[in-house]
């Protein structure tokens, strides 16, 4: 039978190419620590921040803050995780070029600033489905 040789060069590049196509499948987690539900009769959606979202969100604040102080008691209780937004609350929006990187969220649900927190938030019955406390 006849055998054919493989050209050091083909081994190299078809390494390099295995390596980069598992490091592409790699490089997006979808991975969360907390999930948030949502359902109605024929769709179940999760609705949280996963841990490609957080690092993002972290590495553009420069999370951990260093040198903050305490917050007071009882600041957190302005707003809740499934609850709407109370009225004298208003969100901004993410900056553009944070949000962008960040994994797409279903048409109605936005990532807003809200004081020094950034949520999930249905716009139009403005309930809070995650939020990471204290980023800015």
């Amino acid at each position: 039978m006849f055998k054919q040789r493989l050209n050091p060069l083909t081994i190299v590049l078809s390494t390099l190419l295995a390596v980069l196509f598992l490091h592409g499948c790699t490089v997006y987690p979808a991975g969360s620590s907390a999930r948030v539900y949502t359902q109605t009769d024929n769709v179940r959606l999760s609705l949280a921040f996963n841990d490609y979202d957080r690092s993002r969100i972290f590495h553009y604040y420069g999370y951990p803050h260093r040198g903050r102080k305490p917050l007071p008691p009882g600041h957190y209780k302005r707003f809740q995780r499934h609850k709407p937004l109370p009225p004298g609350l208003y969100p901004r929006p993410l900056p553009r070029e944070l949000d962008r990187h960040l994994s797409p969220l279903p048409s109605g649900y936005v990532r807003v600033i809200i004081g020094d927190d950034i949520a999930i938030m249905n716009t139009r019955t403005r309930i809070i489905y995650d939020v990471l406390w204290g980023i800015r």
